[in-house]
């Protein structure tokens, strides 16, 4: 807990030592949107762990596997359609946010960044239950120490020359390498799953669809691009739609129906 507090404080840290006190405040904004993409991970990690830890504990690895892959898929569909939404409207969403242009355009230059950052992390939920749920926490203790030993002279050697920006991209390079790291060992140690089932299926052909998705909406022309309201409706569409595309991409048919078919009231 102490090594991921100081990870996720570091950047602000430097910047706030380095730059002047408006860029940190401009890029904190941007982080506070970006790590809403956390917040949609939260719930169904703290809903899944129980049971990850039950099927380890009695022996039931080739269930937990299973969990896993449709838990991980879940968390990838509606983490990369928010994330490719907040690349393409961070602006808008400040500003819908906060009602000012100016701060919308000094903060926006920050979430394309931050937002792959902050989905990076989030991905990395549901192998991390899988660790705790096996009592493994080495792992991600190396690999945040190592993380430290980068980021201390990297965001100190690109704030310095390339602002605020520059620490963004630091922490996006680390987090994305240390995440696909760690759900390459756990993968390896605990789930044994086809890595080209797991990074490319479930990971990169998502994050590549979710893109084109949100930027073919940003090509439509917007009539009521002046109404705060009115382009809060816009983003959600994008995002909706992003969600159900990829949802209807990657979920298997017969399983939406399987689903379907439970909420029906009986």
């Amino acid at each position: 807990s102490l090594v991921a507090a100081v990870n996720t404080q570091l950047d602000k840290l430097f910047i706030s030592k380095l730059l002047h006190i408006d860029t940190l405040g401009y890029y904190t904004l941007a982080v506070t949107l970006a790590m809403g993409i956390l917040v949609l991970v939260g719930p169904i990690s703290i809903a899944i762990l129980p049971r990850f830890t039950a099927l380890y504990s009695k022996g039931n690895n080739k269930e937990a596997v299973e969990l896993f892959k449709n838990a991980n898929l879940l968390v990838s569909i509606m983490v990369f359609s928010f994330m490719a939404n907040m690349i393409f409207y961070g602006n808008e969403l400040i500003w819908v946010w906060t009602g000012s242009m100016e701060l919308a355009k000094n903060a926006s230059i920050f979430v394309p960044v931050l937002s792959i950052s902050f989905a990076m992390l989030a991905l990395g939920t549901i192998p991390f239950n899988i660790a705790i749920a096996n009592g493994y926490t080495k792992l991600n203790n190396i690999l945040g120490i190592i993380s430290l030993l980068i980021t201390m002279p990297g965001y100190l050697i690109a704030t310095q020359y390339y602002g605020a920006l520059g620490a963004a991209y630091i922490y996006c390079v680390v987090q994305t390498t240390t995440t696909l790291i760690f759900i390459y060992m756990i993968n390896k140690k605990f789930l044994n799953i086809s890595m080209i089932d797991l990074l490319i299926k479930k990971l990169i052909l998502p994050f590549i669809i979710s893109i084109f998705i949100a930027s073919g909406f940003t090509s439509i022309p917007q009539i009521y691009v002046e109404s705060r309201i009115l382009t809060l409706a816009w983003i959600g569409i994008s995002t909706l739609m992003t969600l159900i595309i990829l949802t209807l991409a990657f979920i298997p048919l017969h399983s939406i129906k399987q689903l379907l078919q439970k909420t029906k009231p009986s």
